[in-house]
C-alpha cells in the first residue's frame, strides 16, 4: 500500500476534522468526495494487531474481555471490548488500536488510557502491561508451541 508524507498543519487539518472512529484515510477519501473504502492488507503486509496483543498472547486479556473508564467527576463510564486482534471497540463499533487512542477519541483531547482504562477485576491496562513486561523481558522469547520463555543469543 503506498504511502504519503504530509506536512503538520495538513496533520493538524486531518485531526480536528476526522470523525470519531475514522482513519485519516476516511478523512481524506471524505474531503475528496470518495466512499469509505474497507482496509484490505497486501500479501505483502503483516497483519495489523493492536496494542494489547500482547496482554492477549500472555493470558491476562482475551477476545470479548470489556474494559471500563469511571470517570466520576463527569458522570460517566466508557465501555470497550477487547477484539481478537488486541484492539478496543467502543460500542458504536469504533475500533482502536490502542487504549490511549481510543480514550482521547472519546474525551476529543489527548489522553493516556493506559492506566485509565480497567478490567472487571479492577486491574489497569497499564498494570496488565507491566505484568507481560516482567514476564517476558526483552531477549526472551516465549516459545508458541510449549508456552516456555526461551533466551535469544
Amino acid at each position: 500500500m503506498p504511502y504519503i508524507r504530509i506536512d503538520d498543519d495538513v496533520w493538524a487539518h486531518l485531526r480536528r476534522h476526522g470523525r470519531r472512529g475514522d482513519t485519516h484515510n476516511d478523512t481524506i477519501r471524505s474531503f475528496l468526495g470518495l466512499p469509505k473504502a474497507e482496509y484490505v492488507t497486501s500479501a505483502k503486509e503483516p497483519p495489523l494487531y493492536g496494542k494489547l496483543m500482547p496482554l492477549i498472547t500472555a493470558g491476562l486479556l482475551t477476545k470479548g474481555d470489556t474494559v471500563t473508564w469511571h470517570r466520576p467527576q463527569r458522570g460517566e463510564t466508557h465501555t470497550a471490548t477487547v477484539d481478537a486482534s488486541g484492539c478496543l471497540v467502543t460500542a458504536d463499533g469504533a475500533v482502536f488500536h490502542t487504549p490511549d487512542t481510543c480514550a482521547s477519541s472519546l474525551v476529543g483531547f489527548p489522553c493516556k488510557g493506559w492506566p485509565k482504562w480497567r478490567t472487571a477485576a479492577g486491574d489497569s491496562l497499564q498494570q496488565l502491561r507491566e505484568r507481560a513486561a516482567a514476564a517476558n523481558p526483552p531477549g526472551h522469547e516465549r516459545n508458541a508451541t510449549t508456552g516456555r520463555h526461551d533466551s535469544t543469543p
